[in-house]
């Protein structure tokens, strides 16, 4: 399962990982066959100043992350109240668009679920966590193979982002 990535990705704990934001993630189909211990790890590919790139895999699949560590939990300012753009790849899905908006409710069962202790989704109106919007998607996208997506601006509950597709056959709505 997706959250079984998601939760292996938020063990990284600790102040050096507070504020961590996800800059870029991809989620592929292909996986290692071994379903992910409790206490497993993610491994660290890149770790160079205030990024990190971590990768996690299981039977589902293979998450790779890369992280901008430090950051101060963004505000809400007044221009971030229209429809917020992401772009995304996927296998098989043409050009295309797909709107979302999320609760404060799904972020706060999310992170829980997947154990994200991260402050920046805390709070009457939290950042939506970049792999709820993934799970989202993935949701939506029959028989996807390969997922991209690059997270330019923060997404707070009750706003609406528009994600736009690059290539391939049309998402579902």
């Amino acid at each position: 399962m997706f959250r079984d990535l998601a939760r292996c990705t938020a063990r990284l704990k600790g102040a050096r990982y507070d504020g961590a934001v996800i800059a870029a993630a991809t989620w592929s189909r292909q996986g290692n066959g071994a379903a992910l211990e409790a206490d497993t790890m993610p491994t660290i590919l890149l770790d160079c100043h205030r990024m990190i790139r971590v990768q996690a895999t299981d039977t589902s699949g293979t998450l790779t992350l890369t992280m901008l560590l430090g950051r101060k939990a963004p505000s809400v300012r007044e221009a971030d109240h229209g429809v917020l753009q992401l772009t995304a790849e996927a296998d098989g899905v043409e050009q295309g668009d797909v709107r979302l908006m999320f609760t404060a409710d799904e972020v706060r069962s999310f992170v829980h679920d997947v154990d994200d202790t991260n402050p920046l989704h805390e709070g009457t109106r939290p950042l939506v966590p970049g792999l709820l919007m993934m799970e989202t998607l993935l949701k939506r996208l029959d028989d996807c193979k390969k997922l991209s997506m690059k997270f330019t601006t923060p997404t707070f509950v009750g706003q609406e982002v528009e994600i736009t597709f690059a290539g391939g056959s049309r998402a579902g709505r």
